[in-house]
């Protein structure tokens, strides 16, 4: 089912949190196989990943995971052991202020009604992100498949056509304020000039015949949008993020008629769990066959070297000159660390004799909210699994695909 501009339009009108994630999930699916039909089923654009960046975010849009895990967290020893440490060991943490929540019960305050209200002020920036990011650039994909699929040879004026409506410039960060009804009130800034680079990238890449020329050319294309969006979404992961928890739980508090100075061990306790647990859901990516870190260096995807054969040697001007921009793995291999040399030498080892996975040193992403640190890691996930095909299948199973057609959250975990 072909995503029409105007579908786009609609789904980033919707209010609804949850339902308009599901259907911009969903939607990134069928841009992505829509974008096989122009460029080939080899090589992936931008919305194969977006698919599966948009469903992790309504996870916890949706909330499915964290406030459970952290009641187990708090109230269960047994937590599985598939946790990191450091939250296994912040929930003894909370447990040990016994005293304290014992005392929250008894004046009948729920201290877990306190910490949704927290994750809904988180998943807000979390939504406001999705919904921006599909705005724009689910539109300009949903618009290049309307306009070039069935197109037979390259025409200069259609493509100068399609990017007439991107405003010139560079791109910049969204200007974020907090209203008063508990909605993000969004400036955009800047230009699109990224977009316009990109979408006459990829028009160039449906009309290339030679294979490595086709594969850089999707990947600067990818890669463009990546970095357009990135900057935009600054404001909204550094809220997510960074989100003032100990202060809102604090607040929640206060609201319900409780005492900082009574509860306020509790409150330190909680608000770190809180903070861990949602960067690690935050900074995790489930793909079909692997679940990746961003925090770490990123691996070969399953049973495949690194990178792709046609972009194992990167040629064209345009995208050397966009890897030395983000200071991605080939631009900084040659300054890498004698520790980090030693690494990259001995996982080499490893993976040659099959007892490890290739790894791109330096990719990991030390702090996400720091535009550089995603982009370079970005850049090298894009590059690795652009002819990974397991990401284009869809996300969801038959069932669930008909209930979000019909407008339906699906029961069940997702």
């Amino acid at each position: 089912m072909a995503v029409t501009p105007q579908d786009v339009a609609q789904i980033a009108a919707m209010d609804e949190l949850a339902l308009r994630n599901l259907l911009i999930t969903q939607s990134y699916y069928e841009l992505a196989v829509g974008m096989q039909r122009l460029v080939g089923s080899k090589n992936l654009s931008w919305a194969a990943y977006a698919c599966w960046a948009s469903k992790q975010a309504g996870a916890f849009i949706r909330q499915e995971e964290v406030p459970s895990t952290i009641r187990r967290l708090v109230f269960d020893e047994t937590e599985p052991g598939s946790r990191e440490p450091q939250l296994l060991e912040r929930g003894r943490r909370v447990r040990a202020c016994s005293d304290e929540l014992d005392a929250l019960e008894r004046e009948g305050v729920d201290v877990f009604d306190v910490v949704d209200d927290v994750l809904d002020h988180i998943s807000i920036y979390v939504g406001g992100g999705n919904r921006i990011v599909f705005e724009e650039l689910g539109l300009l994909y949903a618009r290049f498949i309307h306009v070039f699929d069935g197109a037979r040879e390259h025409d200069p004026e259609a493509i100068a056509d399609f990017v007439a409506p991107f405003e010139q410039g560079p791109s910049m960060a969204d200007e974020l304020s907090m209203g008063e009804d508990g909605r993000l009130v969004v400036q955009v800034r800047g230009g699109q000039s990224l977009l316009r680079a990109a979408a006459e990238n990829l028009y160039a890449a449906v009309f290339e015949r030679d294979a490595n020329k086709r594969a850089e050319l999707v990947l600067l294309s990818n890669a463009q949008c990546g970095l357009h969006e990135q900057t935009r979404l600054q404001p909204y992961i550094v809220g997510g993020q960074h989100a003032p928890v100990n202060t809102l739980l604090r607040d929640g508090l206060c609201r319900r008629g409780q005492s900082e100075q009574r509860h306020g061990r509790v409150i330190e306790e909680l608000s770190e769990l809180v903070r861990e647990l949602t960067t690690e859901l935050l900074m995790t990516m489930q793909l079909p066959d692997e679940t990746i870190h961003l925090g770490r260096d990123l691996e070969a995807p399953p049973g495949r070297s690194l990178w792709p054969p046609e972009l194992e040697r990167l040629e064209r001007p345009e995208l050397l000159a966009i890897t030395q921009r983000l200071g991605t793995y080939d631009t900084r291999e040659a300054n890498l660390d004698w520790s980090d040399r030693v690494e990259d030498w001995f996982d080499r080892i490893l993976s040659t004799i099959g007892l490890g996975a290739p790894e791109a040193q330096g990719t990991g992403a030390r702090d996400w909210s720091s535009l550089s640190d995603r982009m370079r890691f970005i850049f090298a996930l894009f590059r690795s699994r652009q002819q990974d095909e397991r990401l284009v299948q869809q996300p969801f199973l038959p069932a669930q695909v008909e209930a979000i057609g019909a407008g339906r959250i699906p029961e069940g975990a997702l």
